[in-house]
């Protein structure tokens, strides 16, 4: 458990630098047709903080780890992140960090085989260290 939360915290160290070096107009760049911007990864990440702290305190008096989803895509045009300032949502992104989820959840219960990465954010910030 403490090299997870030592990667965890790692992680999440890495992210904010990296997030702090891109600038206004580089956060606005869709890279191809039909893909999001930085602004729209990280409002995605917001949202998906927002589902996972919902499903780590579900799972707290659940028999299985299956849960319901959500349209990602919807969610993050509804809510206009290309829209908003970078900076507004650095501020948001490091709130939702600073008040993640609350509890461990029994590491005896077995998830679904295709379930979530280990932390929220984990496959997003992997997917970003490949471009």
């Amino acid at each position: 458990m403490q090299d997870f939360v030592r990667d965890f915290k790692q992680t999440l160290e890495l992210a904010e630098r990296r997030l702090r070096e891109v600038s206004e107009t580089r956060s606005e760049v869709r890279p191809a047709l039909g893909e999001w911007s930085a602004k729209e990864i990280l409002g995605h990440l917001i949202d998906s903080a927002a589902n996972n702290h919902r499903r780590f305190v579900e799972a707290q008096s659940k028999d299985d780890l299956v849960f319901p989803g959500y349209s990602q895509k919807q969610w993050v045009a509804v809510q206009q992140y290309q829209q908003a300032s970078w900076t507004a949502h650095r501020a948001v992104e490091s709130v939702q960090r600073t008040l993640g989820p609350r509890g461990v959840v029994d590491s005896r219960r077995r998830a679904d085989p295709a379930s979530k990465p280990a932390y929220p954010g984990q496959n997003h910030i992997s997917h970003s260290e490949q471009r």
